[in-house]
């Protein structure tokens, strides 16, 4: 996902959408090896990104809402 990532930045920049999606990706992948806080950190880059590109109302920005909250349930901080 990083060699993705790196050309994603390059061809499409910071603010694409399909960049925030390798972010997402990296974000899960970093949330199952169980590095939380990293993945977290992703995540509001992801959730950043789409509300800047699509808007709060679609459904991939409603994904990165669900990315952060798994990692809220996996640190225990959701009841």
């Amino acid at each position: 996902y990083k060699k993705v990532l790196d050309i994603q930045l390059k061809a499409l920049g910071s603010n694409h959408a399909r960049t925030a999606t390798s972010y997402n990706n990296m974000a899960v992948v970093l949330r199952k090896q169980g590095k939380l806080e990293e993945a977290m950190s992703i995540y509001k880059k992801v959730l950043d990104i789409r509300l800047e590109a699509l808007g709060p109302h679609h459904a991939k920005t409603a994904d990165a809402y669900f990315g952060m909250a798994n990692v809220l349930r996996d640190q225990g901080k959701l009841e």
